[in-house]
């Protein structure tokens, strides 16, 4: 909460840098944690584009994980609803996967992918 507001009230270019510099390298631990999600989930709906995009990309690769997390599921939908068409393709796409070992971890995909549907 308290990272939040300060990106949503800091004046200071240099400091609010520096702090989505820190969310944006530890995007990964932060998405799992159960404060730090909120953080993500804040720069995915608020942050600007490129910040989305990073994000994304340091997920990519991990959807189908990070979606059966009881915390990083939720990033995961934001990605899904604030990425944009082409990204939620990639991301779907992802979580779809193309071999029989990924099956088992699908049902939390396909439970985030209607839920972001629903909105």
């Amino acid at each position: 909460m308290i990272c939040q507001r300060v990106l949503e009230h800091c004046r200071v270019e240099l400091k609010q840098q520096g702090i989505m510099e820190e969310i944006l390298h530890s995007t990964c631990i932060l998405a799992q944690d159960q404060y730090g999600n909120y953080v993500v989930q804040h720069v995915l709906e608020h942050g600007q584009d490129h910040e989305r995009k990073e994000i994304i990309t340091k997920l990519a690769g991990q959807i189908v994980q990070m979606s059966q997390h009881k915390f990083a599921s939720n990033v995961v939908e934001k990605c899904l609803e604030f990425g944009g068409p082409a990204v939620r393709q990639i991301l779907i796409n992802e979580m779809l996967g193309h071999t029989d070992e990924n099956k088992p971890l699908q049902v939390g995909c396909f439970y985030i992918i209607y839920e972001v549907g629903q909105k």
